[in-house]
């Protein structure tokens, strides 16, 4: 497990540069969607959390939802299946393991986070800065590589345990 990890950070860490626009979109979406499935398996959710499906939300990032319905639809994580779930506004949102919030829905993040107090909700943002905020994972692009940012004590408060590998690929923590 530990080779597949490391392969396919290796492959995600890879530039997208000479794709065209929509092209390289979809390219760091389906990095994206690597590590979505890498942070499921990697992440430990409390007990209350291990039933049921495996829910990951997506808020402001069609193109990633795309990617992860069709990568992850018909896989589980241990017994749960994946449920991918788009979010049309903010109200919407409940019952994740994993919300990601777009960048351009980023000024909603505080009130979000207030609905998901009680729940163990990794949340997954793309804009410097948010971790602060309270998102865990932040990605970040540095020479056009996707790579992500790590915050532990808010994956802590929500009751989460983020796996030594994870922590490992983080390029900032």
């Amino acid at each position: 497990m530990r080779r597949f990890l490391v392969i396919a950070f290796v492959l995600l860490g890879m530039s997208t540069v000479g794709f065209g626009q929509g092209g390289a979109q979809k390219a760091v979406a389906a990095q994206k969607a690597v590590f979505f499935y890498s942070f499921a398996t990697q992440i430990d959710w409390p007990t209350e959390f291990k039933s049921g499906n495996f829910v990951i939300g997506i808020y402001g990032d069609h193109e990633l939802y795309t990617q992860l319905v069709s990568r992850l639809s018909s896989s589980k994580r241990g017994v749960q299946p994946f449920k991918i779930v788009e979010y049309k506004a903010a109200g919407d949102i409940k019952d994740c393991h994993i919300l990601y919030v777009g960048a351009s829905k980023s000024d909603v993040l505080a009130s979000i986070k207030k609905g998901l107090r009680s729940s163990s909700t990794l949340i997954i943002t793309d804009k410097s800065g948010l971790l602060e905020d309270g998102s865990m994972i932040n990605f970040v692009y540095p020479g056009n590589r996707t790579m992500f940012e790590l915050n532990k004590i808010n994956a802590e408060k929500s009751k989460l345990v983020i796996g030594k590998q994870i922590s490992s690929f983080a390029v900032k923590q």
